[in-house]
């Protein structure tokens, strides 16, 4: 026997006397109290493997050589041999072998690496309770199935002490019997059940007095029952068989259990013992894992940021690592990484490039920096922005060791970013081209936004500060605010005359919707003083025009390019038939006027412009209602604004004959 496989790691050690404590602490937990010898020539998954069982209450030893477990087996037929197939000096086979010559029947279960199933076979046909294999996610599987198997040997020492009290007892191996949560099933080579216990009962919904009549295969699902031939044979074979099924109880209900089936002597007979576990609720947890696993797939398909790792050494980087996402982000693949040291800088943006440097240097000294981002040039010459998160790594004394980078590509975020920059540059400027002030206050009159011609009118930046008193020094809420209607989400307009210049201001107030639900009040303050001044001299001149036409004795009327009458003199009204029902607002000017001078009307209205103001047409006659007028002038004069536009028209009809109107017409042009 080696002897160097009963020292190093195999000896109790400072992390063996804190596993044997935390058992201690743990003893008294049922079924947990079996020593676990962990048989593993790799020491990190050895570590790992104790450290989880210690926590899970287990009691565990280390042993990395087959030769080394033979021997502390010797006399720990009590323990649990969790072994990896291949060992440095032998195969888990050589070692229960070895401990059957010995005469030492220690249960194991046995880990192998993938594509073993040979290895796997064998070791079940020599008893062993469960096979793990090293593929990924057994670590998370491996004190599951520890726990299993030492509660089925629990449960299996239970059954052999029942046994022999059996003979002493029959009424305590039925207390023991029944007192087992698990269902229990003793059935013949046909199928026919022998004995069962109250927990199948329950389980399956049946009578104590049915269980004469019962088979086991009228539980079964179709396909075992199909199997059922095979399923004896490979349990005469193996002796034993650990398996997952289902149980149809007596409503149709279907139970998943996990299953124990072996050989065992019944009144002279050799027939078959099932233990049945419910696993619906670790299915459950199953289901729920695997669907979980399956979205946090599709999620991660879907990413397009990559992970990269620096393995670091004193300070100065060894190599680098990309992961295979780096394509679909850099454009450069883990290879072309690899073979270029250096691309990770060249592909840097030169404007990015001292600032990714910098960081880089900070990361390699041991500083955790925050979450940095730069431009790169991709491979295919496109503009890519990127995030980089460093996350580092220290060896136990504290120096770092290696540290992963998460690169996230922003480049659409970025994109928005600088639109969004723009569209807010082009608002400002609209903002400060704007003639009058601009405020924006919060619902408690807080002031977030002032135009910088506001700031020229106050002398300072107001920002912060309560509007009553920035902008009217007042030392609480103006009694003329209107902020309360306008957080209910109305606009509310306002003329009002500052006392403290004598001028008039029109103010407009809007509500600003913010994402977070808040409303805020703008506020556009324009001065409209020498507008309300030029209003008045209209409403002057607009009196002294609508004298005029009163006194004439001729039909004068001013509408609007679609007809509608703006205003009319008595003379208009005396000759034209309007509706004395309805204001003249609501009338027009087409449907007073006969049809010959609707239709002329209409059709030569668009001649009008600036260098044609007045169009004219003389009508021999005129037939008004009942009414003929003869050698009539049908006068259309367009009135402009400054900028030449036309604003409205007037009409005047006049006899052919005699020039006094023409004066007239052209007192009430320039009028």
């Amino acid at each position: 026997m080696n002897k160097e496989g009963t020292k190093g790691r195999d000896s109790d050690s400072p992390d063996s006397a804190d596993q044997r404590r935390v058992s201690s602490k743990s003893a008294g937990r049922e079924g947990l109290a079996r020593r676990i010898i962990i048989v593993e020539d790799n020491d990190n998954v050895a570590k790992i493997i104790a450290r989880s069982l210690t926590d899970e209450g287990f009691e565990t030893k280390v042993i990395s050589y087959g030769s080394a477990a033979i021997f502390y087996a010797l006399d720990k037929s009590d323990s649990l041999l969790l072994m990896e197939y291949h060992l440095p000096d032998m195969t888990a086979k050589e070692v229960i072998t070895n401990l059957k010559d010995s005469r030492v029947d220690i249960p194991f279960i046995i880990m192998s690496p993938p594509g073993n199933e040979k290895g796997v076979i064998e070791m079940m046909k020599l008893g062993a309770r469960d096979y793990l294999v090293k593929e990924q996610g057994f670590l998370e599987l491996l004190p599951t199935s520890v726990k299993k198997v030492v509660q089925q040997l629990d449960i299996e020492d239970r059954l052999a002490v029942t046994g022999k009290s059996l003979q002493q007892s029959e009424e305590k191996f039925r207390n023991i019997f029944n007192s087992i949560t698990d269902a229990i099933f003793i059935y013949d080579f046909q199928g026919n059940i022998l004995e069962t216990n109250q927990a199948t009962i329950k389980m399956l919904g049946l009578e104590m007095s049915e269980l004469n009549q019962l088979n086991y295969l009228e539980f079964q699902p179709e396909d075992f029952n199909k199997n059922f031939n095979l399923y004896v044979s490979e349990l005469r074979a193996y002796k034993q068989l650990i398996f997952e099924t289902t149980l149809i109880d007596t409503r149709g209900n279907m139970i998943p259990v996990e299953c124990i089936s072996r050989l065992i002597d019944y009144d002279n007979e050799t027939v078959i013992l099932t233990i049945a576990r419910n696993i619906s609720e670790r299915k459950l947890s199953e289901n729920k894992l695997r669907q979980s696993e399956e979205r946090l797939k599709r999620i991660t398909e879907t990413m397009t940021d990559y992970i990269y790792t620096v393995f670091v050494n004193n300070g100065e980087p060894l190599r680098t690592v990309h992961s295979s996402a780096c394509q679909a982000v850099t454009g450069y693949t883990p290879e072309e990484h690899s073979a270029n040291p250096y691309l990770w800088i060249e592909m840097v943006d030169e404007r990015d490039r001292k600032s990714v440097l910098e960081n880089v240097k900070r990361v390699l000294a041991g500083e955790q920096i925050n979450p940095y981002e730069h431009r790169i040039i991709r491979k295919d010459g496109r503009l890519a922005w990127l995030r980089n998160t460093p996350v580092l790594h220290f060896d136990e004394v504290g120096n770092l060791t290696y540290y992963d980078g998460v690169v996230q590509d922003i480049t659409e975020r970025k994109k928005y970013e600088i639109e969004l920059l723009e569209k807010q540059a082009h608002l400002n400027a609209i903002i400060n081209a704007f003639e009058g002030l601009s405020f924006v206050c919060s619902s408690d009159h807080k002031i977030e936004f002032v135009n910088d011609k506001l700031i020229e009118r106050t002398g300072h930046n107001p920002i912060g500060e309560v509007c009553y008193r920035a902008l009217h020094n007042r030392e609480d809420v103006c009694p003329w605010c209107v902020n309360e209607k306008v957080q209910k989400g109305e606009t509310v307009k306002r003329e009002i005359k500052s006392p403290e210049d004598n001028r008039w201001y029109s103010i407009v107030n809007t509500p600003i919707y913010h994402y977070d639900g808040r409303i805020s009040k703008q506020s556009l303050v324009i001065d409209i003083t020498d507008t309300r001044y030029a209003e008045q001299e209209i409403l002057k001149l607009n009196t002294l025009y609508f004298g005029l036409i009163d006194q004439l004795h001729l039909p004068v009327c001013r509408f609007q390019q679609d007809g509608k009458i703006i205003t009319v003199n008595q003379a208009f009204m005396d000759i034209f038939p309007c509706d004395t029902d309805r204001s003249l607002e609501e009338q027009n000017l087409f449907s007073c006027i006969p049809e010959q001078l609707r239709h002329w009307t209409e059709k030569n209205l668009s001649r009008l412009s600036a260098s044609n103001q007045t169009i004219r047409k003389i009508f021999k006659q005129i037939k008004i209602s009942d009414v003929t007028l003869d050698n009539k002038v049908w006068i259309i004069t367009a009135i402009f604004d400054r900028e030449n536009n036309i604003i409205e028209y007037q009409s005047i009809l006049e006899d052919s004959i005699g020039s006094s109107i023409l004066g007239q017409n052209s007192f009430l042009n320039s009028s």
